[in-house]
């Protein structure tokens, strides 16, 4: 079987992005999981945009930086 070059470069090109968008989807997965654990349980103060750990309780948390009270809540990723 024989290819010609145009087809063995167009193949390698293929191979290769494939091998680029699963590595990039993999690092997003763990990205995504990592970020996921760190914020588990910490607060966003809504003034100065603070994430420090959040109260156990229901009261609301006291920023340490700027000392407003903010309530617990789930951080959004996005």
């Amino acid at each position: 079987m024989r290819a010609s070059l145009p087809t063995l470069v167009v193949l390698y090109m293929l191979v290769f992005l494939a091998l680029v968008f699963t590595v990039w989807i993999f690092y997003e997965m763990i990205r995504s999981l990592t970020e996921r654990r760190f914020l588990n349980g910490k607060c966003r103060c809504a003034i100065c945009g603070l994430i420090y750990p959040g109260s156990n309780g229901a009261q609301p948390a006291r920023c340490p930086r700027c000392g407003t009270l903010n309530e617990n809540q789930k951080i959004q990723l996005f």
